[in-house]
């Protein structure tokens, strides 16, 4: 798509004409000028228009990929049907991200603050997470009602778009509602049983947040429920696209549930009751999402899930032989010889790989990987080795060692408290957890 709006460009005159893509759209069908720009945003086209004005030599070029930019920007975008230009607004996300210079004494690209005025205006076109919270439950409901033959892809991506949405919306409306609560003397959770007309802050939306979270909550148990009998009939594998969703939305809701007393207590009780579609869910989910915040919540998911959910958060070892981190160690100074190399040692070569071999020995391969792992373990977690406070770097080096077994799921005969993985896996501990 991209290459044809740049072969449309070679002439200048007819690129404002040629370009006009939004002009294209077919606006008088909702569901199908929806599928039209998610495709757009799919296919990498946002990313190749930014790339042609920051990169390209041709004037040309770089003016058609402007102008193909402005069609989504303020004010050609206020033209678009409301449900039309929420699709829009990760599309502008993208141009900013791609556009924004990180140079200190450089000014930003016109088209930046193009596009963060756009994003504003969008915002005070309508109540924004209020239609990405109606949207998303459209998409659950379609879902739910669907063949359980096949997902459409547009289907899927449209979920995906809306929960992307509303995590980056919401924290702000939570935020706003937060500040505002605290400067009217009161504090958060608000209980709804009271006169909610007596409250002196963000009346109207406290209750359409309310309303919100009811409808999105009882939408997605709905949809927890149906996991386990779409995997009872065989089904397992035709619905994992969209599966994976299910816990950013449960993420956004437990958001969205501190705002009002015992919101979070009820949605927790009611989710443990499908602890089986859960394990399911987190069976299926990607290094890349973002589940630190489940591991509190022990009745939420069994230990075996959440071992697995805590493995998923190390790095994943990407083996190359050419550029894995390769050391000759003597066995009988294993600690003082490992130290130096490793200590010294990239993340980036240690995730592509971790080659030990023991000065005159014969042995390689994983094997002697792992017993490199035990012995040196058995010899840094020895209650009888000497205590040298001046050597920090070995706490360092301890936890570089640890966090390696981890990554090559290597057994090495010492017990962690389950405080100790939280911490390592980016979570805060408190007085509490010790």
């Amino acid at each position: 798509m991209a290459s044809k709006l740049v072969r449309r460009s070679e002439e200048e005159t007819e690129a404002a004409k040629d370009l006009n893509y939004l002009s294209k759209f077919p606006t008088y069908n909702v569901d199908d000028s929806h599928e039209h720009i998610i495709e757009f945003r799919s296919s990498g086209s946002a990313e190749a228009l930014v790339s042609l004005v920051l990169n390209s030599p041709t004037q040309c070029y770089k003016q058609a990929a402007e102008e193909s930019i402005k069609l989504f920007l303020y004010p050609n975008i206020r033209s678009m049907p409301k449900l039309i230009r929420k699709h829009c607004v990760r599309l502008v996300l993208v141009f900013c991200e791609s556009l924004y210079s990180e140079d200190k004494h450089g000014d930003q690209h016109p088209l930046y603050y193009s596009c963060r005025k756009t994003l504003d205006t969008i915002r005070k076109l309508y109540p924004f997470v209020r239609e990405l919270a109606k949207s998303l439950c459209r998409g659950l409901y379609k879902f739910r009602e669907s063949s359980h033959t096949k997902v459409h892809t547009s289907l899927r991506l449209s979920i995906e778009n809306d929960v992307q949405l509303l995590t980056f919306f919401s924290r702000y409306v939570i935020r706003a509602i937060e500040d505002h609560v605290i400067l009217k003397g009161q504090s958060l959770p608000l209980d709804m049983d009271d006169d909610i007309f007596e409250q002196p802050c963000y009346l109207g939306e406290i209750l359409f947040l309310e309303n919100m979270y009811d409808d999105l909550n009882l939408e997605f148990i709905q949809c927890l429920a149906e996991v386990k009998g779409n995997v009872w009939y065989g089904r397992f594998f035709e619905h994992t696209p969209t599966w994976p969703s299910y816990l950013s939305v449960l993420r956004e809701l437990k958001k969205f549930s501190k705002i009002f007393l015992n919101y979070e207590k009820d949605l927790l009780i009611q989710v443990s009751k499908y602890q089986y579609q859960m394990d399911i869910l987190i069976k299926l989910s990607k290094r890349s999402d973002d589940l630190l915040w489940l591991i509190p919540y022990k009745n939420l998911i069994n230990p075996i899930s959440r071992d697995y959910l805590l493995m998923k958060m190390f790095p994943g070892v990407k083996l190359d032989f050419e550029k894995q981190h390769k050391m000759l160690i003597d066995r009988s100074q294993i600690l003082t010889e490992s130290f130096k190399p490793l200590s010294l040692a990239t993340s980036k070569s240690l995730r592509c790989g971790l080659s030990v071999e023991f000065r005159n020995e014969e042995a390689v391969g994983y094997g002697v990987l792992r017993e490199w792992f035990f012995v040196i373990c058995q010899e840094l977690f020895d209650p009888k080795a000497p205590v040298v406070p001046r050597e920090l770097n070995y706490f360092a080096f301890a936890g570089r060692v640890i966090a390696l077994a981890l990554m090559h799921e290597v057994q090495v005969g010492i017990t962690f408290d389950p405080v100790f993985f939280y911490q390592l896996a980016g979570g805060v501990i408190s007085l509490e957890d010790i």
